[in-house]
């Protein structure tokens, strides 16, 4: 009788750890493209293990390069926003964009600042999927790439680079 309530024990057991290990994200699972980072840390997780580039390794380490990059990309942001009417003057966020090869934006992974402008993220989140849709960065690598960084709305892109003006 021992022997088999040792059995059914080490089967119980058994079973549980194999269910727990198939909760997590896996290859089958789809992660969505935008998601706030306490959503779903198994999935950020993995996308920061598997994307060992960043955005100024693919700038050639060039830190001006790669910073124009990133606040082009948010002036952009900020811009299609304002096209679109939703308000994301005062947000300020922690962020992490993941790319294709071909600059195509793969993910975005976010979380508000303690000082941010409140706003409902569920609304933020299908924009930065909107945006992620269309918008491709002008960088070609030879593998997916990613920066994690800090974002403030308005970027006064035109105050600090006049040369960009889009006009």
């Amino acid at each position: 009788m021992r022997i088999i309530c040792n059995i059914l024990v080490l089967l119980i057991s058994c079973t549980s750890v194999f269910s727990q290990s198939a909760t997590g994200t896996d290859s089958s699972s789809k992660v969505p493209v935008t998601f706030l980072i306490s959503e779903d840390d198994n999935a950020y997780g993995e996308l920061v293990g598997n994307t060992t580039t960043s955005l100024l390794d693919v700038c050639d380490d060039a830190m001006d390069v790669a910073y124009k990059k990133w606040i082009y990309m948010l002036a952009d942001m900020e811009e299609e926003a304002e096209a679109i009417g939703f308000d994301i003057k005062g947000l300020k966020i922690w962020i992490n964009f993941f790319w294709n090869s071909d600059g195509s934006i793969d993910h975005i992974v976010y979380y508000p600042k303690p000082n941010s402008k409140n706003i409902e993220y569920k609304d933020f989140t299908k924009f930065l999927d909107h945006f992620a849709e269309t918008y491709v960065l002008d960088v070609k690598a030879e593998s997916s790439f990613a920066h994690y960084g800090s974002a403030s709305f308005p970027t006064f892109v035109a105050q600090m680079f006049p040369e960009r003006n889009k006009e």
